[in-house]
Order: structure tokens, then sequence, then C-alpha cells
């Protein structure tokens, strides 16, 4: 027994000691363990803390894309019925301009084809000079006042190109010579300015749409005035009073809007009464302080503007 009792003894030691150098060969005990355990805990407590963090900024986004959806911003509609009327003015008597020139001038003056490609040609080199031109002087004047200058060449234009009923048989050469190039002259001034004058009333939203309005407006009036222009002509036995009296009595209209409604057609942030990008984030003072105003304002959409 006691043998046995000493070899178990033996036993024990050297498991103790395989324990200790088991110990020594680790760095890590128990407390090291314990520590590393806190730390991984911690983590996940952080990863959690992050996934929480990110859920509330989702939660803040759809709190302010709501907002923004809903959020009304006053509407410049006489600037943009204007603008509208104006360019729908323009193309209906340039298209008057290109419908009758060539019957007109065969049947009064007896032109040839190439004195009426001559015309063509001067007119077409006139309208690029002022189309360049504007490049340059829209540094030094406002586009209000260019519109204003467009409207009223182009009416100067047709008024010269309207014979007087019961005194005059046939226009003069000379006058409707002098009136069709400055039609010419005034069309892409007008045309140009305009365009430019309601990309600034309409504000930073749906320029798109906006602008395909305009130009299909613009479109529909070219499509059709041939058929009217052709039609009043033939009425009249070809004196020009009539269809150039209709155009002068658009763009005079439009040149009356265009004065009167001065004020309205400037940049939508001056509509508003704003000036600046911080002042767009603080029109309203309840809106949350992660949405800039300016998503959103201007008009929503041609339906809207036209049905509510």
């Amino acid at each position: 027994m006691s043998e046995v009792r000493k070899i178990c003894r033996s036993t024990n030691t050297l498991e103790t000691e395989e324990s200790n150098s088991d110990e020594e060969d680790h760095p890590f005990n128990n407390e090291e363990i314990l520590r590393v355990q806190d730390t991984n805990a911690h983590s996940v407590h952080d990863d959690t803390g992050i996934l929480n963090c990110g859920r509330s900024l989702d939660a803040d986004t759809d709190e302010t894309s709501s907002y923004s959806e809903n959020k009304e911003f006053p509407v410049n509609t006489r600037g943009v019925l204007v603008c509208l009327y104006v360019n729908t003015c323009l193309f209906y008597c340039f298209a008057v301009q290109e419908t009758i020139t060539t019957p007109m001038v065969i049947k009064l003056y007896n032109w040839s084809a190439t004195e009426i490609n001559l015309l063509f040609a001067i007119a077409g080199f006139i309208s690029l000079v002022a189309s360049i031109s504007l490049r340059y002087i829209s540094r030094h004047t406002q586009d209000r006042t260019l519109l204003i200058a467009g409207i009223g060449i182009g009416l100067l234009g047709t008024i010269l190109q309207m014979d007087i009923p019961h005194l005059e048989k046939v226009l003069p050469e000379s006058r409707f010579t002098s009136g069709f190039l400055l039609t010419y002259m005034g069309f892409p001034i007008g045309r140009i300015v305009v365009m430019s004058v309601f990309s600034n009333v309409l504000g930073p939203s749906n320029q798109g749409t906006w602008m395909g309005v305009i130009t299909a407006a613009g479109a529909m009036a070219r499509a059709i005035t041939p058929f009217i222009a052709w039609q009043a002509m033939q009425a009249v036995n070809w004196n020009t009073w009539l269809d150039f009296g209709v155009c002068s009595l658009l763009l005079f209209s439009s040149l009356v809007g265009v004065i009167v409604t001065i004020g309205f057609l400037v940049p939508y942030s001056e509509f508003v009464g704003v000036h600046t990008e911080s002042d767009y984030e603080s029109v309203d003072s309840n809106a949350p302080s992660t949405v800039s105003s300016r998503q959103n304002t201007g008009l929503t959409s041609p339906q809207e503007f036209l049905f509510t």
C-alpha cells in the first residue's frame, strides 16, 4: 500500500508540474482571458450602437424626405405664363414670315429664285450675328432688357411689312425688305432670351419638364400657323395688313405683358426673397436641419400648376 501511495503522489506531482509548465508556455492567464472576453463584449456593444445609429439616421432621412415632399413653396405664376405667351407669339410671327414670304414676293414683286435665296441668306447671316452678339451684350445687360429689345425689334419689323388698306395697292419693296430683316434680327434675340428668363423663373426643380412644355407650345404654334397665314393672305387678295397686323398685335401684347410683369421675370431666389444657399435652407424654421429647402423649390409639375 505504501508503494501504491508513493506512485500516486509522484503522478500528482508530475501532473502539477505539467500544468505549471503549460501556464508558463502560454502568456494568457485567467485574468487576461477575462479581459479579452470583456473587450469582445464591448465590441459587440459598439457594433450594436453603430447599427442603431444607422437606423436613426435612416429614420431622420425618411422624416426629412417626407417633409421635402410635403413642403409647399410659392409659384411665380405670372412669370411662367408671360414667358409661355411670349414664346408662343414669337414662334407664330416667325412662322408667318417663313410661310408667306416666298409666294408673296413672287406675286407682288415678281422676284426670281436667286433673289429670294439671297434675301434668306442675308437674313440668316443677320440672325447668326444677333445670336453671337447676345453672348457679349448679356454680360452688361439684363435678360429682361434684352427680351424687351428683341420683341420691340420684331414688332417694328412686322409694322413695316403692313400695307395700308385703300391707300397702298402694293407694299413698297424697300419697306418689306427692311421689315423682313428686322424680324429675322428680333426673333433669335427674343427666342434665346425668353428661354433664359423662363429657366430662371422656374427655379431649380423640374426644369426638364417645363422646358418641354414651352418648347411644345412653340412647336404647336409653328405647326398650325402656316395654314392660318396662307388663308388670311388669300382672304384679303394678297394684301399684307391682316397677317402682319395679327403679328403686330401679338408682339405688342407680349411687349406690354413683359413690361407690366417685369418685376416677376426674375430668378426664383429673388422671387421668394432669398439670395444665398444658406437662406434656402432656413426658409422655414420648422424644417429639419438635414434638409436643404432648395431641393423642392419652384414648380412641381405642369399638371399641378394647371389643375390645382
